[in-house]
């Protein structure tokens, strides 16, 4: 009788593995479905004209989008906020493709939506930066772009078209860069 019983917890044990190995495999799949899906996050879209915008800089110098756009080859626009984790992980990149690429006519838009100005300040002394910081108070130019999550990044051409919008970290946006600017060489 005990032989039957430990046989019997053995089938029940592989049957119950089973079934976690088949649940965990349609989970699987359906978040690499969920992920594959194309998301219409934001109210710009690619080939459509970036909404201009004039903000202020830390330093209270107005920049405006569209002069910017034509006197660069390439303009990133990026929403980020000092307390969004991501956002903080890729501003040493941004400083990195800025510092390399500014010469060619590569300018970076970092824009804070909804931030105290004293609390950018801070977060940039510690961690500072040499490309333009904007400030978006109540968040209009972010509402404008539909910006619904930080990090999101549009890549801006010289016609003032968006080329490419990002949501979230792209750990190839240097390359990006790269590749887009060295198309422009004559």
């Amino acid at each position: 009788m005990t032989r039957k019983r430990g046989r019997s917890l053995a089938s029940l044990r592989s049957i119950w593995i089973g079934l976690f190995f088949v649940a965990f495999a349609v989970y699987s799949l359906s978040v690499k479905l969920d992920l594959r899906r194309p998301v219409a996050a934001t109210k710009v879209k690619l080939g459509d004209s970036a909404p201009n915008f004039s903000l202020s800089s830390l330093q209270g110098n107005p920049i405006e989008l569209d002069r910017t756009t034509k006197e660069n080859k390439l303009v990133l626009v990026n929403f980020w906020a000092t307390w969004c984790g991501p956002c903080r992980l890729e501003m040493p990149m941004f400083e990195k493709i800025y510092v390399e690429r500014k010469e060619e006519g590569f300018e970076l838009l970092a824009i804070s939506v909804k931030e105290d100005p004293k609390v950018v300040q801070e977060y940039l002394d510690k961690h500072p930066v040499s490309f333009p910081v904007l400030l978006d108070p109540d968040g209009t130019v972010a509402e404008q772009y539909g910006v619904r999550a930080f990090p999101t990044t549009f890549q801006v051409n010289t016609d003032g078209k968006v080329e490419r919008v990002i949501e979230g970290l792209d750990t190839y946006l240097k390359y990006a860069v790269e590749v887009r600017l060295e198309s422009e060489e004559p």
